[in-house]
Parts: structure tokens; C-alpha cells; sequence
């Protein structure tokens, strides 16, 4: 009882304070009680609306959240896809690079066996730039051999000529002196047998004169054969003279031909080297891109370890929903069934212990709420910064996509000119190396031409070998530039099966995005069917709240039953025997202190 009248004077002080006294009308207390509930409704209202905000943005939030879900499952599947293609680029790309370096060693055998075979054993195990370099320097001591043999041999001509000349003179001037000399030796016998035989010769006049004209008929035919040999001489002097200037004049221009070759070569070389170091660019950023892609490979993959773990807490969430709501509309039904049981004694007594409950487990919720409100939206700053990250890492990756297919492009634009231009340059050569050999027949056809004048004339013999040596000399350049030209063959074939493995991986590439565009799709239903779900869990929510709303409304209209009744009481103070200061005092407390 103590306990009981320290409680009443306490809720009396209160209403004291509160400016309202027991001695005063229940009009009064009918007010104040009003002004109270306006208050508390107020304040209802308020919470109402600023969890209504809460979970619309929490609904906008989850749906942010899910559509980054899709997106980040779009992008891991599409790095799937790019990374999978670009493991199979890897392995033709390595199948390519063992077929190359079995080309290579190959070409490499057969330059040592042709070397050996020339004897060149000192640079058949060096590198192919020193073996250039070799050749090189041997090109130019040939060259410098055959301009000093150029020279030779013009001076030789020259000699020769003058020599011949000079011979021939000779032997003319000693043949005409030889007849001069038998001429005169012929006339004075003549004279002396016509001093001898002056009887003999007026007794014989015809037998003189017949040995007179036997005497100049033999002279006169003695001098047409000598000027037949000279004009056969002659003629065969002019023609060698002209076959070996015309043979000079082959030698300048096979010069000439082969310097040209050569550049060309050189040009050839500096073209496919150009290639190579393009090809290794690309190579390398392909490399790259693997790298990158792995890297973000794992961080999608435990980005998306994450979204499936929020996911699966967000089913958990959406199932303790339900049953809550389940056990709220229970909840509602047998409060429905006990207001409608319990007479309104019975209500002021037993309500004002399930109202304070209700208000606490009101609370409890309402914290609770905020807490996971709190939760998903650290969480989804989490995402957003991620979901950026991984969108710049995306646009990074399409741009370096495009600058790939790009220089595949003008890679593939340039191989095709640069293939074009050394078929036509092969064709030039194949007509320059059948005009070359058509030289040569027409050449060995002069030499031994050549060799038989000189048999005939016997002309002096070191001229052929030197000849010799030239046309030998000619023949092993022409070998060379046929090797050059089989050799450029073989870099042509291979930068046309270049070509074709990268147009093969394009084509892959191709085939992996449509890939992806169909695992697009199925994404798009995954997350239509994450959207339902929301939906669903939405309404559920909407649920709850009406539910929690009818449930309010009900405990309020219990409360104001209860404290009407108990008002009215005080004023009279008559207290029903049934009710006990100990019921009364929570209801009191309830109006002291502010709700939520």
C-alpha cells in the first residue's frame, strides 16, 4: 500500500507540473488527454513517413544494388569469355611460335650446309647479321676485283691491238721486203740470162715472153691471197673487238643489275624487320591485356562471392519478413478476438501490459530497421565504388580492344601492299634472272667463239681465263640473289600464315562475343527474375506496415478506452474494486513519457 500511495502522489506531482490538478474538471482531463493523443498521432505520423522514406529508398538502394549484381555477373562472363579466347590466341600463338622456330632452325641447317658446301665453314656458325656482313664485304672485293679486271682487260685490248697491229705491219712490211728482195733477185737473173743469152733470146723472143708472163702471173696472185689473208684477218679482228665490247658492256650492266637486286634486297629486309617488331608490339600488348583481364578476373570473382553472399542474406531477410508477418497478422487476429471477448473493465485492466509490449517490440523494430538501413547503404557505397571501378576498367579494356583491332588492320593493310609489292618484285627478278641466263648462253656462246678465233689467229691466251673468272664470277652472284630471292620467298609464306592466324583469332573473337551477347540475355532473365523477387518482398513489406499500422490503431483505440475509464474514475475517486493503483500507474507513466 505504501508503494501504491507513493506512486499516486508522484503521477499527481506530475499532472501538477503538467498544470493539471485532481480537484479539476474532467473536461479538462478529457483535454489534456486529447492534446496528449494529437501529440503521440503526430508523432505516429512522423515515424510513419520517415520509414515509408526509409524503405522506398531502401527499395531504390537494393534495386541500385541488383542491377550492379547484373552488371558485375555480365562483366565477369564476358572476361570469362575474353579470357578463355585469349588462353586459345596463347595457345595457337605458341603453336605458331614452334612452327616458326622449326622454320628457323631449318633455314638455318640448309644456310650452314650451303656454306659448307661452298666452303665457308668459318660463318656457318655465326649469326645471320655477320654472315651478311661477311657477304657483304665479300660483294664489294668482288666488285673491286671485277673493276680492276675491267681495267686490265681494256688495257690489255689496247695493248693487244696496238701489238697486233704492230705484228702485223711487221710481217706485212717483211713480206713485201721478202718479194722486193725475190723481185729484184728475179730481174737480175732475168737481166743476166738476157746478157748471156742476148743470141739465145733473139733466136727464142717467144719463149721470153712467155716466161715474163708466167713470172707477173705468179707475183699477181701471190699479192690477192696476201690481201685475201689481210681482210680475213681484219674481219676477224673487228668482230672479236666487237664481242668484247659487247661482252664489257653485259658485264656493266649485270653489275648494274645486281647493285639494284641488292638494294632492293636491303629495302626487303628493313620492310620485314619493321613487320616483326610491329608484330612483337601487338605481342606484348595482347600480353598485357591477358594480365589485366586475370587481374580482374579474380576481383569480379570475389566481387561477385560477395553480391552472392548479400544475396543469400537478402533471402534470409525476405523469409523472417514473412514470418513476421505471419506472426503479426496472428498477432492481430487474437487481439481482434479479445476485444471483442473482453468487456471494458477487463480491457482496462490486462490492455495496458500488452500495449506497453506492443510498444516495445514497436520499438525494437523500429531500430532494427534502422540498423539494416544503416548496413545496406554503407553497403551500397561499398558497391557503387566498386561498380565504378569496374566500369573504368571495362571502358579501359573496350579502348584497348579497339586499338588492337585497329592496328590489326593497318597491320593486315600494309602485309597485303607489302605482299603485292614483293610479287611484282619476284616477277621482276624472275625476268631479270632468265634475261641474266639468256646473257650467260649468249656469253659462253662468245667465249667459245672467242676461243676458236683465238685458235685460229693464235691470239695470246691469257685473255680467256680471265673471261673465264668474270663469267664465273657473274654465275655465283646470280646464285646468290636466287638464294636471296628463295629466302624472301619463305619470309613472304610465312607473314601470309601470320595473316592468316590473326584473321583466325578475329574471327574467334567474333564468335566469343556473340557468346556473350547470348550469357547477356540469360543475365537480363536472371536479374527480370530478381526484380520479381523484389517486388514480391516489397509487397510483403507493404504488408507488414498495414498490418503494424491496424495493429497501432487498435492498441491506441484500447489505450484511450482504458484511459477514459481511468480518468473518469480519478475525478469521482471512486476506484472499482477490480482495478488496483498498480494497473493504473503504467498507463500514467505512459502519458508522461513521449512515445518513440
Amino acid at each position: 500500500m505504501d508503494q501504491n500511495s507513493l506512486q499516486l502522489e508522484e503521477i499527481i506531482k506530475k499532472l501538477k507540473e503538467d498544470g493539471l490538478y485532481p480537484g479539476s474538471p474532467g473536461e479538462d482531463h478529457l483535454t489534456f488527454l486529447w492534446k496528449l493523443y494529437q501529440g503521440s498521432q503526430t508523432k505516429l505520423q512522423e515515424v510513419t513517413s520517415s520509414l515509408t522514406e526509409v524503405r522506398q529508398q531502401q527499395a531504390e538502394e537494393m534495386k541500385e544494388v541488383e542491377n550492379y549484381v547484373a552488371h558485375i555477373r555480365s562483366l565477369t562472363e564476358e572476361r570469362e569469355a575474353l579470357t578463355t579466347d585469349f588462353e586459345k590466341e596463347n595457345i595457337q600463338l605458341r603453336i605458331e611460335l614452334e612452327k616458326l622456330q622449326v622454320q628457323q632452325d631449318s633455314q638455318l641447317k640448309e644456310v650452314e650446309e650451303m656454306l659448307d658446301q661452298e666452303g665457308l665453314n668459318e660463318i656457318a656458325q655465326s649469326s645471320p647479321s655477320e654472315q651478311i656482313a661477311y657477304l657483304l664485304v665479300e660483294r664489294a672485293t668482288l666488285l673491286e676485283k671485277l673493276e680492276l679486271l675491267e681495267h686490265k682487260l681494256d688495257a690489255h685490248l689496247q695493248s693487244l691491238s696496238e701489238v697486233k697491229r704492230q705484228d702485223e705491219l711487221e710481217q706485212i712490211h717483211q713480206t713485201l721486203e721478202e718479194e722486193l728482195h725475190q723481185q729484184r733477185e728475179s730481174m737480175k737473173r732475168t737481166k743476166e740470162s738476157l746478157n748471156k743469152e742476148q743470141i739465145s733470146s733473139i733466136q727464142n723472143p717467144w719463149k721470153k715472153l712467155f716466161g715474163i708472163h708466167k713470172n707477173v702471173d705468179r707475183l699477181s696472185a701471190d699479192n690477192s691471197s696476201y690481201d685475201e689473208e689481210l681482210d680475213k684477218e681484219k674481219r676477224i679482228r673487228e668482230c672479236v673487238e666487237r664481242d668484247l665490247d659487247e661482252a664489257a658492256r653485259r658485264l656493266q650492266m649485270s653489275h648494274e643489275e645486281i647493285r639494284r637486286l641488292t638494294d632492293d634486297l636491303l629495302i626487303k629486309d628493313k620492310v620485314i624487320s619493321e613487320l616483326e617488331q610491329s608484330l612483337q608490339k601487338t605481342q606484348q600488348e595482347t600480353e598485357k591485356l591477358k594480365d589485366t583481364l586475370l587481374a580482374a578476373q579474380e576481383n569480379d570473382s570475389q566481387e561477385l562471392q560477395k553480391a552472392k553472399e548479400y544475396s543469400s542474406r537478402l533471402d534470409k531477410e525476405i523469409l523472417a519478413l514473412r514470418n513476421r508477418v505471419k506472426s503479426l497478422d496472428s498477432e492481430r487476429k487474437k487481439l481482434a478476438e479479445q476485444s471483442e471477448k473482453s468487456a471494458s473493465e477487463s480491457l482496462a485492466c490486462s490492455s495496458p501490459k500488452q500495449n506497453t509490449s506492443s510498444l516495445h517490440d514497436n520499438e525494437t523494430l523500429h531500430k532494427s530497421c534502422q540498423l539494416t538501413i544503416e548496413e545496406r547503404e554503407s553497403l551500397n557505397k561499398q558497391l557503387l565504388h566498386k561498380l565504378q571501378k569496374l566500369q573504368r576498367e571495362h571502358d579501359e579494356t573496350v579502348e584497348r580492344n579497339e586499338e588492337l583491332e585497329s592496328i590489326l588492320g593497318e597491320t593486315q593493310n600494309q602485309t597485303k601492299e607489302k605482299m603485292e609489292f614483293f610479287e611484282g618484285q619476284t616477277a621482276g627478278l624472275q625476268k631479270m634472272i632468265k634475261n641474266l641466263e639468256a646473257e650467260l648462253l649468249n656469253l659462253r656462246e662468245g667465249k667459245d667463239d672467242m676461243l676458236g678465233t683465238g685458235r685460229t689467229n693464235r691470239a695470246d691466251p691469257t685473255e680467256m681465263p680471265d673471261l673465264q673468272q668474270i663469267l664465273s664470277s657473274n654465275e655465283e652472284k646470280i646464285k646468290l640473289l636466287e638464294r636471296q630471292l628463295n629466302k624472301e620467298k619463305q619470309e613472304q609464306q610465312r607473314l601470309s600464315s601470320q595473316l592468316v592466324s590473326t584473321q583466325k583469332a578475329m574471327q574467334a573473337v567474333k564468335e566469343e562475343m556473340q557468346t556473350s551477347t547470348v550469357k547477356m540475355k540469360e543475365l537480363q532473365g536472371d536479374l527480370r527474375c530478381l526484380k520479381r523477387a523484389e517486388q514480391e518482398r516489397n509487397f510483403l513489406r507493404v504488408a507488414n506496415d498495414e498490418l503494424e499500422r491496424v495493429n497501432r490503431a487498435q492498441d491506441m483505440k484500447v489505450i484511450l478506452k482504458t484511459l477514459l475509464t481511468i480518468y473518469f474514475d480519478i475525478t469521482t475517486a471512486t476506484f472499482p474494486h477490480s482495478i488496483q493503483v498498480s494497473d493504473i500507474t503504467p498507463f500514467f507513466f505512459f502519458l508522461v513519457i513521449p512515445v518513440g
